[in-house]
């Protein structure tokens, strides 16, 4: 059986670029001789919404987006897993995921455990789901369960799922990267495919969204807990991997686990099956990858990038402009805003006063110089000097203090927002998180 996980990186609201991409990566999983084709979680729309989810515009966008991909399958023989937001003829709006082929919606899962923690606001939104869904494909039917994201960090759905038998888990998600999730979540989803005696199929979003950022490694696992395939990080990519259903039934006969869990273990969702006759894929032999992780220096550089990128491309913006003052925090920032836009989208400015050394204009030009941006001196002083004639003349007894330091870099601000609002540049903030913790940061 021939998988297609369809790591993609998807818009919140661009329904018609979000619509082109998934019949686009249909139609790649096709011509690979895919049986499945697998999206990530709430891809019609993008993750996450938020309070677009209470407009009926917008779910009516959704609705007839699902249409078009719906109509869209009709010209391809594979099976599509999609991910979006369904409003039920009760008024409950439902995670869902829908299992698509030859233009019919042929059964839906909804999220059963909805996260309300961290930056998931989802049972603000959602109702949970209460039910399985089983997918019998073939002639010889392979079966197929389904969960979405936070169903597969609680292990009684998947024990369920392995109590009825199926030989596949997919589990699509919008898994936001955090430093050490990713081996943390191999782990545990290995667990599950080795306890349940089935492979598991994890496809995640990729990509930058507001303050959120996905970093896709997409992965199948084998019952004997080995990696399949693995996706590249914080790439978009149409992921193929081949597995061998049979071993399922030959680890089965093998291990009893499962078998002896019958006796005291018992599925309680209620369960919808969905049947659908095709040919499969023959998989000639199953190759397991070798999974190298990267550093975490790497991780955090490739996070960073495509936070900016996809932040600037989503709201359509293109260029930045940046405070340089030789030191390393601006010398970051502008390391990793032209790895992101492009060296000709990048100004860089440097603004003295008479505190400033000229080792420090000498590095921040330097690095303009290697980065190949652009690069701009602006004297404050002027500005500095009629801020402190005022002062003088505003407050009685007045010394030069940490007050009177602090208006340089509240000066530079403004130029940096002025030259924002006169060019068309976004201002990037340059402060570390000891300095923003406190309020001691040029913006």
């Amino acid at each position: 059986m021939r998988l297609a996980l369809a790591q993609i990186n998807p818009t919140v609201g661009d329904f018609t670029g979000n619509t082109k991409l998934i019949k686009e990566y249909i139609e790649r999983g096709q011509t690979q001789g895919a049986d499945l084709v697998i999206f990530p979680e709430l891809s019609i729309c993008g993750y996450f919404p938020e309070d677009l989810l209470l407009r009926e515009d917008f779910l009516k966008e959704t609705q007839e987006a699902l249409e078009e991909i719906i109509s869209h399958t009709q010209k391809v023989d594979t099976v599509v897993v999609l991910g979006y937001p369904k409003l039920s003829g009760e008024g409950f709006l439902y995670n869902a995921l829908g299992v698509i082929y030859k233009g019919k919606l042929l059964g839906e899962y909804y999220k059963r455990f909805l996260p309300n923690y961290g930056v998931f606001d989802e049972y603000r939104y959602f109702k949970s789901g209460n039910h399985l869904l089983v997918l019998e494909v073939g002639k010889k039917p392979v079966k197929v369960g389904f969960l979405i994201c936070e169903d597969v960090w609680h292990p009684s759905l998947a024990r369920e799922y392995a109590l009825l038998g199926i030989d596949l888990l997919v589990v699509i998600n919008a898994s936001p990267y955090e430093v050490g999730k990713f081996e943390r979540k191999l782990k545990f989803v290995t667990a599950r495919s080795t306890d349940g005696l089935y492979y598991t199929a994890y496809v995640n979003l990729v990509g930058g969204q507001d303050s959120l950022v996905f970093d896709g490694r997409s992965f199948v696992v084998s019952p004997q807990g080995k990696v399949v395939k693995l996706a590249k990080p914080f790439e978009e990519e149409l992921l193929i991997a081949d597995i061998d259903t049979s071993a399922v039934v030959k680890n089965r006969l093998k291990d009893q686990r499962v078998k002896e869990a019958t006796i005291c273990e018992r599925v309680l969702s209620e369960v919808k099956t969905v049947k659908v006759e095709k040919g499969l894929y023959q998989t000639a032999e199953v190759k397991e990858g070798n999974y190298k992780p990267p550093s975490v220096e790497e991780e955090l550089f490739k996070a960073l990038v495509v936070g900016i990128r996809d932040y600037f491309r989503k709201q359509r913006f293109k260029k930045a402009v940046i405070g340089l003052s030789g030191g390393i925090d601006s010398s970051l920032v502008a390391v990793l805003a032209t790895e992101a836009l492009g060296r000709e989208n990048i100004l860089g400015v440097y603004m003295p006063t008479v505190f400033n050394s000229t080792q420090s204009y000498e590095d921040a030009k330097r690095l303009a110089q290697n980065l190949g941006i652009e690069f701009r001196v602006i004297e404050i002083e002027p500005f500095f000097e009629r801020f402190e004639s005022l002062f003088q003349k505003l407050f009685k007894d007045w010394k030069f203090d940490t007050a009177d330091e602090n208006i340089q870099a509240r000066l530079r601000a403004n130029i940096l927002f002025y030259i924002s609002n006169k060019e068309g540049y976004i201002v990037l903030s340059t402060s570390n998180k000891s300095e923003s913790a406190v309020g001691y940061t040029t913006i």
